[in-house]
């Protein structure tokens, strides 16, 4: 079993409902609470970098998550990095200049809806993408694309999958994976 980092930055997959909507209160090792599958898929621990809702993320707190990185690169063989799905993207592209020629992943993943629902994606979320990072050798890293349920057309769905998946399925930053799920 390897060794995996979950750093926790806020998100909806880390929200519970308050007066205010949604706003993340939920820390990094209840995250990993709420899934009690994960002891049998990797050894994780948890860093709560941040808990905010994705619209305020910042490069200060992109400088942040590779600090994080850079300073336990050496006890970890993978990073998961749970973050709101507003700004994942813009976070992908930062950390994808701010970490070169790694040899580990670096996984970025969140959820439609908070970890402390019943029928949240964060349940299947996490330990896949545990469950990937934790298969992760140097030779070949293949992850299947999965698309939101919350698309109901088959036809769309469809069509998705084949474009996402190829596109991300080969999307690779100094002959290193970067995914984003």
């Amino acid at each position: 079993m390897k060794n995996i980092l979950l750093l926790a930055t806020g998100g909806t997959i880390a929200s519970k409902s308050s007066e205010h909507g949604l706003t993340p209160q939920i820390t990094s090792e209840e995250i990993i609470r709420y899934i009690p599958e994960v002891s049998e898929i990797c050894k994780v621990k948890t860093v709560q970098v941040c808990s905010i809702d994705s619209t305020n993320m910042e490069p200060s707190r992109w400088l942040e998550m590779v600090n994080v990185i850079e300073e336990t690169y050496e006890d970890y063989d993978g990073f998961v990095i749970s973050h709101g799905t507003d700004t994942l993207a813009y976070t992908a592209a930062a950390l994808s200049y701010l970490i070169q020629n790694s040899a580990k992943p670096i996984v970025l993943t969140g959820s439609q809806k908070s970890i402390d629902v019943e029928n949240t994606d964060g349940k299947f979320n996490i330990p896949f993408i545990l469950g990937q990072v934790n298969q992760f050798n140097d030779k070949s890293f293949k992850i299947p694309m999965m698309i939101s349920a919350a698309w109901k057309s088959e036809n769309v769905l469809s069509l998705q999958v084949n474009l996402v998946g190829h596109l991300l399925g080969s999307l690779k930053v100094n002959n290193v994976p970067l995914l984003l799920f």
